[in-house]
This record gives C-alpha cells, structure tokens and sequence, in this order.
C-alpha cells in the first residue's frame, strides 16, 4: 500500500451543507478544512457526505436531502470544554 492510499473503498470528503452557520463561522470552517472537509453547496451523490449541526431547528434540511439523495449525515456539536478561555470570557468554542 502506498503513502497516502486508505484501506477500503476511498470516500468524498465532500461537505454539503444547508445552514449558513458552516459558510459564516470561520473557525469551524477552518477546523472541517483541516479534518479533510470541503464545504458545499449544491445536491450531493450517493458517496458524498452532509453535514448538520447537531440537532439544530435547520437540521432536517440536511437530513431531508440526505435521506433522498442517500448521503451519509454528520452531525457537528460544539465541545464542552473550551481550548484557551472560558466563554464568560467572550470567546466562542474552539472545539468540535
């Protein structure tokens, strides 16, 4: 097996999504682009990937479209704890 060859069946790390937030908050589109995640618009196929933010009043657009497209679903959470400071601090969450 070569370098960057992965076992099994290669799979799209197309991201669509359908809630402004993945295409608005930089820091999460940073942290899926560093994991691999190509952010979308558009209809996905069969192999490609939607995601959804947890389960947020905007995602059943994403769990509609991958029901009958029959895409996989990825629900994205915030992490409980915060890397640097606190949110009583002001600062957002930094994990996923």
């Amino acid at each position: 097996m070569h370098r960057n060859e992965t076992a099994g069946k290669p799979s799209s790390r197309r991201f669509y999504v359908y809630n402004g937030g993945f295409l608005t908050q930089g820091r999460v589109r940073r942290i899926l682009a560093l994991s691999g995640y190509r952010v979308s618009l558009g209809l996905p196929g069969p192999d490609d990937l939607i995601g959804v933010w947890g389960r947020s009043p905007t995602a059943h657009r994403g769990e509609a479209i991958a029901q009958r497209r029959g895409a996989s679903l990825v629900r994205v959470e915030d992490a409980f704890l915060r890397s640097v400071r606190t949110g009583r601090d002001g600062d957002p969450p930094l994990g996923l």
